[in-house]
């Protein structure tokens, strides 16, 4: 559309000056149908997916065209522009996407109009190139923008590696109520290069027990064996304007790196050699105007771990600190600095007193008891250790041994087609007590046994 724009005004000033229209080169008015009619039969409004003439997008069955598209391209950088504010439902997503999305010179906006967040994102997989670039984003009912999976066959194994993931200028705004190895703008980093510069947040984060995000980044992929997936992480010159409420928050990640010695990985600042399966991380003119509070006692400027397997995090904390200018609060005390104490030496889990001592007046909140434990799995062939899940039951307070609701449950899965069973070591289980806010339904305070 902006190169028929073009064409008209071209063809106008002709008129003006008196020029004879047969004198006018007719070829750039063919070249500009011909752009247009390619990104009309892609299911666009416009464009052909190059940088000069991006497919247009101006509705939201056209954005969700996108995946449609990008299927058969994932290995291109493929171009798209926003042409008008697209209002997508919760239970929207693109599946597949690769190349380019920008908001357009009227920084047009990516709105979910419905808290129905069956699919809890906006873009699903990334294929060699995932850019974002100049709009805003506005979600509710837990909707983040980019999930960050790579393609993968039957088996599980990677088909293609994502070589950049990338957000420029793209502002979020609303609130959601999320879970663990969360972040507004990516959940999963595992491309080799990761970008968020001249970014802002606005939304608000709420979780539950056992609930561990962050504003910007949920997780860093990494593998017992080959060590770090991203060789470059950066954050420049963003900003964090939004409040988290969460039992576990980070600033810019969520978690760091789970299972190995990931800390020891990490290469701080723009100079030294990257060691093979290390990380560089660059972070630099970092704005908090917002609270981050981990109210079950753990938050972070980097990510909400004190330690990961041992090493301590104060060396990565303590740089990312040094990068930011913060008027804001980093806060363990949950809401007016209220904090939780348990016990189970009646055999029933107690909600005892706040961190003061005093007895808890609960009439105003909801409380939920939670029991869950994390199921190890090891190669019932090769004896490997293969990994993690957590299971959570919420149970009868007064009978904690009782399952009443199953929340998140042990998965039964394979790998090369040999089945993964989970085990239940005995003792393994944590209960958890939460208090939620009867007027906003946001949790304030959690205490573990």
């Amino acid at each position: 559309m902006k190169r028929i724009s073009i064409a008209i005004a071209l063809m106008m000033v002709a008129l003006l000056m008196g020029c004879n229209l047969e004198l006018v080169d007719s070829s750039i008015f063919e070249e500009v149908e011909e752009e247009n009619q390619a990104g009309l039969e892609s299911g666009f409004a416009g464009g052909n997916g190059t940088e000069a003439s991006p497919f247009l997008i101006a509705n939201r069955e056209q954005f969700l065209n996108i995946s449609e598209y990008c299927s058969g391209h994932m290995e291109e950088i493929t171009y798209f522009e926003l042409a008008d504010d697209i209002d997508i439902k919760g239970s929207d997503y693109v599946d597949q996407f690769s190349g380019v999305l920008t908001g357009g010179a009227s920084r047009h906006s990516v709105n979910v109009i419905d808290e129905n967040s069956s699919f809890p994102y906006v873009f699903r997989a990334t294929g060699k190139h995932a850019e974002f670039r100049g709009f805003d984003f506005h979600t509710q009912g837990g909707k983040i923008l980019v999930y960050g999976d790579e393609l993968t066959n039957e088996q599980g194994a990677i088909t293609l590696q994502t070589e950049f993931v990338g957000f420029y200028d793209v502002d979020v705004y609303g609130e959601a109520e999320v879970g663990t190895n969360t972040g507004f703008y990516l959940v999963y980093a595992e491309a080799d290069k990761v970008v968020f510069e001249d970014c802002t947040n606005n939304a608000s984060m709420y979780g539950g027990a056992n609930s561990y995000s962050a504003p910007f980044l949920g997780y860093i992929v990494a593998n017992a064996t080959s060590g770090m997936t991203v060789d470059e992480l950066v954050f420049r010159n963003c900003t964090n304007n939004g409040n988290m409420l969460m039992a576990n928050a980070g600033f810019l990640v969520a978690n760091g790196g789970n299972g190995g010695n990931w800390r020891s990985r990490y290469v701080l600042g723009e100079d030294g050699v990257v060691p093979e399966g290390s990380m560089r991380l660059i972070v630099e003119n970092i704005k908090n105007t917002g609270t981050i509070n981990g109210y079950a006692g753990n938050a972070g400027w980097f990510t909400w771990n004190k330690s990961n397997n041992g090493e301590s995090w104060d060396e990565v904390n303590q740089y990312v600190e040094s990068a930011i200018t913060n008027t804001g609060t980093l806060s363990t005390e949950g809401v007016a600095g209220l904090k939780l104490t348990a016990d189970d030496s009646s055999g029933h889990v107690v909600l005892a007193a706040t961190v003061n001592g005093e007895p808890l007046d609960a009439s105003g909140y909801d409380v939920v008891y939670e029991k869950s434990f994390y199921g190890r799995y090891t190669h019932p062939v090769t004896g490997e250790f293969v990994g993690t899940l957590r299971s959570v039951y919420e149970v009868d307070p007064q009978n904690a041994g009782q399952k009443a609701v199953t929340i998140e449950e042990l998965k039964v899965f394979e790998i090369d087609n040999v089945e993964m069973q989970p085990e239940e070591p005995e003792g393994n289980w944590t209960f958890t007590i939460t208090l939620y806010d009867k007027t906003t339904g946001y949790p304030v305070g959690s205490a573990k046994v």
